[in-house]
């Protein structure tokens, strides 16, 4: 059975709607499963979300494996690896740093896809401000004594190395989308993405999982990955890759809104600033996107 993504429709209105719920479901996926790292660790959490959510995909669409073309198959495997590497740097960031400023940080692989696939100055000029936005979210003046988000060095270097994960994720999720009409090639994304976290996740489990640490990982699995690929990847077939990648922009201040209720996790005068450019940029990038939809 294969899941159908939604229809194409002259408005972006609900692309927009899916990657907002997207980024909200990834970062409340986060901020949630920091008890059940206290629990197993990071990597028994990632690969078990990751399993959990290539098994909850295998049931729902029982992909046809056999006779798919060799250059689909290896787009949606790339996804796959690419989806491993995003997650599990950037799930093991967010117990270093800050959430907002993990996201923040992540955000810099959505903001090098919109650089390199910029139409037109304006475009130019509002991935540049979310850029501004990003370095004043990082505050590297700050001496570490007074409030706001601090890092450390293992949790940055983390963060980066989930946005070089997280640009390769949005070209393939691109890619793969018009590959595959429906769910199929995320089916085999996850299941790759499965199978290459095995090892680290075994290795890396702290302890034997509960049942509650098992059953609360797949709740969450349902959240982040599936929910949030499955609408990442339909917003994308309708928004295009640099277009999804400013409105990305939008995901530190969700990250941020996220870690002060949820992890009482505030940020600096400066680093609101910050937050606010990136907010203000993804806003006008739609504006401006509606309105050539729309011409």
């Amino acid at each position: 059975m294969t899941i159908a993504f939604p229809y194409r429709t002259t408005t972006i209105a609900p692309a927009v709607a899916l990657a907002v719920s997207a980024m909200v479901f990834v970062q409340l996926s986060a901020a949630l499963s920091r008890p059940l790292v206290a629990e197993i660790g990071v990597p028994g959490v990632t690969w078990l979300r990751m399993a959990a959510a290539a098994a909850i995909m295998m049931v729902l669409t029982r992909p046809k494996l056999r006779g798919l073309d060799r250059k689909a198959m290896l787009a949606a495997l790339m996804l796959g690896a690419a989806l491993a590497t995003m997650s599990a740097a950037y799930f093991a960031a967010v117990n270093h740093i800050p959430l907002g400023l993990a996201s923040t940080i992540a955000f810099l692989g959505p903001l090098s896809v919109a650089m390199l696939g910029a139409r037109g100055w304006r475009f130019t000029a509002l991935a540049l401000l979310a850029g501004v936005g990003v370095l004043l979210s990082l505050d590297p003046w700050s001496t570490g004594a007074g409030t706001g988000w601090t890092a450390n060095p293992v949790g940055v270097a983390l963060a980066a190395v989930s946005a070089c994960g997280f640009a390769a994720y949005i070209l393939l999720s691109r890619r793969v989308g018009a590959l595959f009409p429906g769910t199929d090639g995320l089916t085999i994304a996850l299941l790759t993405a499965a199978i290459l976290l095995t090892p680290f996740g075994l290795i890396g489990m702290t302890a034997a999982p509960s049942v509650p640490v098992v059953l609360g990982t797949v709740s969450l699995a349902i959240l982040a990955p599936l929910l949030t690929c499955w609408f990442e990847m339909a917003a994308l077939r309708q928004l295009g890759s640099q277009t999804f990648s400013i409105l990305l922009s939008l995901e530190p201040a969700v990250a941020a809104v996220l870690g002060i209720v949820l992890l009482l996790e505030v940020p600096s005068a400066l680093q609101t600033v910050g937050l606010a450019c990136v907010v203000i940029a993804s806003i006008l990038v739609v504006r401006i996107s509606s309105a050539e939809a729309a011409a």
